[in-house]
């Protein structure tokens, strides 16, 4: 059994409340277990390149073979996107704007 409580049952709840939100931000923010915060990392960065690996392939010239998609400046795209991302150049936007 516990030690009995020595202050007001309210506090009590209010201090371990607080204490345990605090061991929880650090643990976010990676102080005591830093290999939580890494794992996050890496998974966010994967999550990230999944999210540009959706963004549309727009070519802006009449014949889209005349154009190279270009990398993300600081990451690579998913090299397979789990959502099929269709190919636009100008005709085929010109074809959506006449629907």
């Amino acid at each position: 059994m516990p030690a009995p409580l020595t202050v007001d049952p309210t506090t009590e709840i209010i201090n371990r409340v607080t204490g345990f939100s605090a061991a929880v931000s650090g643990a976010v923010s990676g102080d005591g277990l830093k290999s939580l915060a890494q794992r996050n990392r890496k998974l966010y960065d994967e999550w990230k390149k999944k999210i540009r690996g959706t963004a549309p392939d727009f070519r802006p010239f009449l014949n889209q073979n005349q154009y190279s998609k270009p990398s993300w400046p600081d990451q690579e795209v998913a090299t397979e996107p789990d959502v099929p991302v269709e190919t636009f150049d100008l005709t085929k936007v010109r074809e959506v704007i006449d629907k």
